[in-house]
């Protein structure tokens, strides 16, 4: 994830982040993620999980740009 822009804009030096995604069914079950915008995904993933929100119904939403949230998409 260094290579994205919202890494590169904030002069992240190392991010990464693994999704646990059921496939069957799409849902979020939970995320490993590391770098210092770490609180603002596991807000959005912890939203996900409650929720029960499927990677394509994060996939769709709409965030502020540039954010880090604008990334989620590439994570799933």
């Amino acid at each position: 994830m260094s290579k994205w822009y919202t890494c590169k804009r904030t002069y992240e030096k190392m991010a990464m982040a693994k999704v646990v995604i059921d496939k069957p069914t799409g849902r979020n079950l939970g995320a490993y993620v590391l770098g210092s915008k770490t609180k603002e995904w596991n807000n959005l993933y912890a939203m996900a999980i409650q929720f029960n929100l499927t990677t394509d119904q994060l996939n769709i939403m709409n965030f502020a740009y540039p954010t880090a949230a604008s990334d989620l998409g590439s994570l799933l």
